[in-house]
């Protein structure tokens, strides 16, 4: 959605996917939805596509399209690295912790979160590194936990950050989170949005024994994001 926004799309219909829906025929959807209540000119379609409760191919639905008169547009397969690109491979590649450079030639762009900005435990405070604690859409595919090198988006300003997604082991009264320390920046942002663009996956969630033991690797994870931002990696 957000991405079509960016391109200035006027309209977005998002159909739910219910029962109705779902017992609906091929040709039924395409004339009944597509044509009589969206007025749909084009069609367009993966080369995989099914469709219908009677789950016609991309053949099947060009027989329908060519009666009622509605171009179709098969978009080919694509493959990179000898893999097809499907969302199946771009999601497990997100939940291995498959960001940044790795994932750009499949999805095509940086895989980003985007959320507001809450007040958290101020744990983070307390250790000298205070962050920012985002809510994100439960829809979204959630990343492998861990700690990642990114850059955050607010106010049309870009900073690097170090980013930590996951169950926080060890902190007491632990609870899932996405949370972001900006760099050099010491602002009160709550209830701003802001957007996390992942470019690397630095290591996994550890459960420290101490909380000296957690504050000393914070302080590798953000000495090495510098490190990665002066390469302009």
């Amino acid at each position: 959605m957000k991405l079509f926004e960016d391109m200035n799309v006027d309209e977005l219909f998002m159909i739910s996917f219910n029962e109705e829906i779902k017992s609906t025929k091929a040709k039924d959807f395409v004339k009944n939805i597509l044509l009589d209540r969206l007025n749909v000119q084009n069609l367009v379609l993966g080369d995989d596509a099914k469709l219908g409760s009677d789950r016609l191919d991309i053949n099947g639905i060009k027989l329908i399209c060519d009666e009622l008169k509605l171009k179709l547009f098969k978009l080919d397969e694509v493959d990179v690295n000898g893999k097809r690109v499907t969302s199946t491979l771009i999601r497990n590649m997100i939940m291995n912790g498959i960001v940044g450079e790795e994932l750009l030639p499949y999805l095509g762009r940086t895989y980003f979160l985007e959320g507001e900005v809450v007040h958290g435990n101020n744990f983070g405070k307390e250790l000298g590194f205070p962050t920012a604690n985002i809510i994100i859409d439960s829809n979204l595919v959630v990343p492998k936990y861990g700690v990642y090198y990114a850059t955050c988006e607010l106010d049309g300003d870009l900073y690097r950050a170090g980013i930590n997604i996951g169950n926080k082991p060890s902190v007491e009264n632990s609870y899932f989170g996405v949370e972001a320390f900006l760099i050099d920046f010491n602002e009160n942002i709550y209830g701003k949005r802001i957007k996390i663009n992942l470019l690397k996956h630095m290591r996994d969630e550890i459960k420290f024994s101490t909380i000296d033991e957690l504050k000393r690797q914070i302080g590798l994870d953000i000495k090495y994001i510098k490190e990665l931002y002066k390469k302009g990696d």
